[in-house]
């Protein structure tokens, strides 16, 4: 009875070879009414997608080149729920909702197989409304063992739930709150390890009516029974931005920022605050942009080199095995601009957003903080009003190689580039094909690596969406 609910779709995928690497094309879907549409990834010898359109949740079955597809509605005991969060298993997805029935707030987790039958299903927690219903945020492991919900239940109290998934049960539930903290102005993230520590963190900023110093407070929770460990790092500089990542090869969580002189936005350098896993206490490491890093920069804008960078943000954090990492910045600005052309004048001002992404600057430091290398990437991305999603870049990782792939311009047709840096920072760029011929719009920051050789990259053109396999 189960297979009359699943619709069958045999299309054609355009398949073509472009430079060395083979390019595979499937079928467009409509997702102009979408509410969420999610890249789940390779399940088995299926790539899946999730849409949810109004009360409809659907699930799409690619074969593994994405030469032919299923679509199956998927059914749940409200018609209207809130989905949390979608992780991905080696043979088996799980999908993390909640809803409300009468005076409760109910999260349940349900498990599928590949092709979407439902296979083990389980009530995460049952808890009384709250008055103002507020959404669930989530985190989760690197290996995707680990999930972490969240959410505030008051400008101080969050209520964490971390879920086992392979178990699909929860581990961790308790409404912490948080003094001398607002959560609405302060917090910045929450991310969690392969072996279930989370971890949030809190930013201070000073400012002219209360000149203290910039601070970081960390807290580590490991279990609901006991009290979470806290650490406050008072900082001599201004933060311009920060990320964090823990590193589950060595067990340590790394917070990496750009830091500028109190008060200015012109960064000098960047810092790098390392811990073990339950933050017993943290190493800092400061540096200053080498003067070779600055001269190759302001090389590519033919500029007088200047001891600063403007708009630089960390892009990601990677970690080697030797206990080093790789720094990837990436120089960004969003600027909104009036427009007020006659045109508009009836209906007030128009306001457009502009969205510039140049270069990429990437360090890759020894564990003792020491520089190894530095490579710029030169880029110049620039767009209106479209949320910068085809801009940016998506870093492939192998063993041997890290690849920066990206569109060289945004524009309908386009150039894809990638850049391959080995381990000593030597890189080689090459173009891999042309979206010419094949209406394409490549949104490179929300793809998937699937595997070292294969990369699904989600193309968004006149409200349909595309899903492109490229392998190396």
């Amino acid at each position: 009875m189960k297979s009359k609910s699943l619709f069958f779709i045999f299309l054609f995928t355009l398949s073509f070879f472009a430079k060395g690497q083979k390019i595979s094309i499937a079928p467009a879907l409509d997702v102009r009414n979408d509410d969420l549409f999610a890249l789940i990834g390779q399940v088995g010898n299926k790539i899946l997608t999730f849409e949810n359109s109004d009360k409809k949740y659907i699930l799409n079955i690619f074969d593994s080149k994405l030469h032919r597809y299923t679509s199956r509605p998927l059914g749940f005991e409200k018609k209207k729920i809130r989905i949390i969060s979608i992780s991905h298993e080696p043979k088996t997805w799980v999908l993390v909702y909640s809803y409300i029935d009468k005076k409760n707030e109910i999260v349940n987790a349900y498990r599928y197989d590949n092709v979407g039958n439902r296979i083990d299903s389980s009530q995460i927690i049952v808890r009384k409304r709250d008055l103002l219903e507020r959404r669930f945020k989530f985190t989760e492991s690197e290996d995707e063992k680990q999930l972490l919900i969240f959410k505030k239940t008051s400008s101080k109290s969050v209520l964490f739930i971390r879920i086992d998934v392979e178990k699909l049960k929860a581990t961790y539930s308790k409404i912490v709150d948080f003094d001398k903290i607002n959560f609405n102005t302060d917090f910045r993230m929450a991310l969690i390890s392969n072996t279930g520590t989370f971890y949030t963190i809190f930013e201070k900023t000073p400012s002219i009516f209360n000149p203290s110093k910039h601070k970081l407070i960390v807290n580590a929770f490991t279990n609901d029974k006991e009290k979470a460990k806290s650490q406050t790092i008072s900082i001599d500089y201004k933060i311009n931005n920060f990320t964090a990542k823990y590193d589950n090869i060595n067990n340590a969580l790394n917070i990496v920022g750009v830091k500028s002189k109190q008060y200015s936005d012109k960064s000098n350098g960047y810092f790098v605050l390392r811990a073990d896993e339950f933050i017993t206490q943290f190493k800092k490491t400061e540096k200053k942009y080498s003067l070779g890093l600055l001269k190759d920069f302001y090389r590519l804008r033919s500029k007088k080199i200047k001891n600063y960078i403007n708009n630089i943000h960390i892009k990601d954090i990677l970690f080697r095995n030797d206990g080093g990492i790789i720094i990837v910045f990436e120089i960004k600005e969003i600027i909104s601009r009036q427009n007020n052309d006659i045109h508009f004048r009836t209906r007030g001002f128009r306001s457009n957003i502009d969205y510039v992404f140049r270069e990429l600057c990437i360090v890759s430091l020894h564990e003792d903080g020491d520089l190894f290398w530095h490579k710029i990437i030169p880029k110049h991305q620039f767009s209106s009003n479209d949320y910068g999603i085809y801009s940016s870049v998506f870093i492939f990782k192998t063993p041997s190689l890290l690849k920066i792939i990206f569109n060289d311009e945004i524009r309908d047709q386009n150039q894809i580039m990638m850049f391959s840096i080995n381990p000593l920072g030597k890189s080689n760029r090459k173009s891999i094909f042309s979206t010419d011929l094949y209406n394409l719009n490549l949104a490179f920051n929300k793809s998937l690596q699937i595997s070292n050789n294969e990369l699904i990259v989600p193309s968004y053109r006149n409200e349909k969406l595309r899903l492109v396999m490229i392998e190396f």
